[in-house]
């Protein structure tokens, strides 16, 4: 191929530039220690080498999911720069740009594989390596370590075209607050539970109340099956609301937070630890990094 993109944005450069300053920078915020920050060209920002590389020699071209992600970006980015910046109507098209966008970035990050991993492990360890299938059949199955890395990019791209699926069944609402005060992070697409939900069900976008996506640093996308979603964040204090959903999406990075250089969007809400991967919550008799307790390894493994 003439052109091989090596290294990978977990978080599009394009969508980041949004919240940079005049120069390209971007104030980067290590999750683990919030204290830890640095200033960076958006290029340098959220990226891993080769995370969406096709393995193995049987690719006509290895780097396609990555351009296929690329095509995404420019379409959803294109439609919210088109609603948002010039504030055209919200067609039908612009509508699923966006939704493709919001979907793929829930599913393509870090969180999500490692997530995958450990839960593979935990089955490994339960079934004493052996899997079910949908038959009810036991079958063997490779270790994590030994399945087919090109597995966790089609896990991914099921996973996203699933949420892309739920989203466009949603409504959509662009929410603007009266001044530049949301940050983001490489996991930037929030899911929320209104209080008195049930807590079996979890928090994802099937079961949420409402999704948050921060677009810019003064507007929020928001995705819900309800009329009035995103209209009481703007109905009181601009400064309190933002404070709550820059809260949650920090809260929810995996390895960084992003920021608008020379402002401290993070001022006003206390940080809490790192949570874990996956919760089982019952005793058990299996020690899997990342279950029940914030993960020591944080990059999924490269294949």
């Amino acid at each position: 191929m003439s052109s091989e993109p090596r290294q990978h944005h977990l978080v599009t450069k394009a969508y980041l530039r949004r919240f940079a300053d005049r120069r390209g920078g971007i104030t980067v915020v290590s999750r683990d220690r919030p204290s830890v920050r640095r200033v960076v060209s958006v290029d340098a920002a959220a990226t891993f080498r080769d995370y969406y590389t096709l393995k193995g020699d049987r690719w006509e071209d290895p780097y396609g999911v990555e351009r296929g992600l690329g095509e995404i970006e420019t379409a959803g980015l294109d439609a919210l720069r088109e609603l948002c910046d010039e504030g055209q109507p919200l067609t039908e098209q612009r509508r699923d740009a966006v939704c493709l966008l919001a979907g793929y970035q829930y599913a393509r990050g870090q969180r999500p594989r490692r997530a995958a991993e450990a839960l593979a492990q935990v089955l490994d360890q339960v079934t004493g390596g052996r899997a079910i299938a949908p038959d009810g059949t036991i079958l063997d199955h490779p270790p994590v370590e030994a399945q087919d890395p090109n597995e966790r990019l089609a896990s991914m791209i099921s996973v996203g075209r699933e949420v892309v699926a739920h989203l466009v069944k949603l409504r959509l609402k662009i929410v603007r607050f009266d001044r530049p005060s949301l940050l983001t992070a490489d996991e930037p697409v929030h899911c929320l539970r209104y209080p008195g939900g049930s807590p079996l069900l979890g928090v994802g976008p099937a079961s949420a109340d409402e999704i948050w996506f921060p677009v810019d640093p003064q507007t929020l996308v928001v995705f819900s099956p309800h009329d009035t979603a995103g209209s009481w964040l703007t109905e009181g204090r601009h400064a309190a609301a933002a404070a709550m959903v820059n809260a949650a999406v920090a809260t929810g990075a995996y390895l960084e937070i992003y920021m608008t250089p020379g402002r401290d969007d993070m001022a006003g809400f206390e940080l809490p630890p790192p949570a874990a991967l996956i919760e089982v919550g019952k005793p058990h008799d299996f020690d899997v990094d990342g279950v029940d307790a914030p993960p020591v390894r944080k990059h999924p493994r490269r294949g």
